[in-house]
């Protein structure tokens, strides 16, 4: 079954928030932070985007849940990881790290939306 195009809206609104609060955390680290540093800095949103694209492509199969589901909460916790990791290397302006009060926000989206979705495909 198709994704429909409400949700796929929904999606892009979920995964774009985030994806440009990494942009911001990339392009506000120093020139002189190297490369993988300044990446390593800026995941935390990408990561959340690619867990809303997951949780709404499952939700679209028909097939069981179960895996899926234990896939999605394993996904889980790779977010905060990667804003401690954010707050750890991170070597531009502390007040940038007032972003991740959105970032949690959509979060804690993807946890409600996420978990209501593949529960609901258990049933």
């Amino acid at each position: 079954m198709p994704i429909h195009p409400q949700y796929l809206l929904l999606l892009l609104a979920i995964a774009a928030v985030p994806s440009v609060i990494s942009g911001v955390y990339l392009f506000a680290a120093p020139k002189s932070a190297s490369v993988a540093r300044r990446i390593a800095g800026s995941l935390h949103g990408v990561v959340i985007g690619l867990l809303a694209a997951y949780v709404y492509s499952q939700g679209s199969a028909s097939r069981c849940a179960q895996p899926r589901l234990a896939i999605f909460l394993v996904i889980l916790v790779a977010p905060p990881l990667l804003v401690a990791l954010s707050f750890k290397v991170f070597r531009g302006k502390r007040s940038i790290h007032g972003l991740q009060i959105i970032n949690g926000f959509w979060y804690l989206n993807m946890i409600a939306f996420g978990a209501f979705i593949l529960l609901c495909l258990t049933t």
